[in-house]
């Protein structure tokens, strides 16, 4: 039998005598919502879904649509000088410069020439950077070399070198970890949630002699985390974690198997 579509009235065979639509497009299309909308060039009402409404298309209506939207042009990008087409409207607004939002973007950033201060090497940077004093640089490489030693703004006369006191060995690290519970002492992480690590034994007053000399010695156990936060303002930390075992610790740390020693 043959029966024209009620959606976009084109003539289709089928066995069904209820048959109304020509496809599952056509009938997918009929059942949606529609509203009525006034086209935003000439003010008459045409149909519109309400899905289209919430996304903002279907602005102008069919006749409208075919004068604004005139065929594309051809233009040249003005960062990268590639070809590419745009319509006349985009043009009209102030658009269609840019082959692509990253010739865009780029134009946009204009850059500012600097050298590098261990290589010498000219590079360019954002200006935001350069008002910020950042980018001395021109690689990680070069600012590597140049946070060497000395010049490195922590370091400390080359304690990082000094050996350990003998008396500061793994039996004695186990020993703390078990005193404390073996749990980081500022923020609770037990040796599973420290990546299934060891907990690190810190010493409080930063003394690497702390066991050997007649020096106050205090020792905590840390997570990895926390253990890196303390390389950094350490008079600060050094305060913290001796006001912590004095308060919550009875001044108590633990130096041998017999011996707990008080700090008070």
């Amino acid at each position: 039998m043959i029966f024209n579509c009620t959606y976009c009235g084109k003539q289709y065979e089928s066995k069904h005598k209820n048959s109304k639509y020509c496809c599952h497009k056509c009938s997918t299309l009929a059942r949606r919502r529609r509203t009525t909308k006034k086209c935003k060039r000439c003010g008459t009402k045409f149909e519109v879904f309400i899905s289209d409404i919430k996304f903002n298309k279907k602005v102008y209506c069919d006749i409208c649509k075919k004068l604004v939207f005139k065929p594309s042009i051809i233009k040249k990008c003005l960062h990268c000088g590639k070809e590419f087409r745009t319509y006349q409207n985009r043009i009209k607004e102030g658009r269609g410069k840019f082959c692509s939002r990253k010739c865009y973007e780029l134009s946009k950033r204009s850059r500012i020439l600097r050298k590098c201060k261990t290589c010498g090497k000219s590079f360019t940077v954002h200006p935001s950077k350069f008002k910020q004093s950042k980018c001395i640089y021109c690689s990680p490489k070069c600012q590597g070399i140049a946070f060497k030693g000395e010049n490195h703004p922590l370091w400390r006369g080359g304690k990082g070198f000094e050996p350990y006191c003998p008396k500061f060995n793994e039996e004695f690290k186990e020993r703390v970890r078990t005193f404390f519970g073996n749990k980081c002492q500022i923020c609770g992480k037990s040796k599973i949630e420290n990546k299934n690590r060891e907990l690190a034994v810190h010493h409080v007053t930063y003394d690497k002699n702390a066991c050997c000399n007649n020096k106050i010695a205090m020792f905590l156990p840390l997570c990895m985390s926390c253990h890196t936060k303390t390389t950094h303002n350490r008079k600060y930390w050094e305060n913290i974690l001796f006001t912590f075992i004095n308060l919550y610790c009875d001044g108590k740390s633990y130096l041998n198997q017999e011996e707990v020693v008080y700090f008070k």
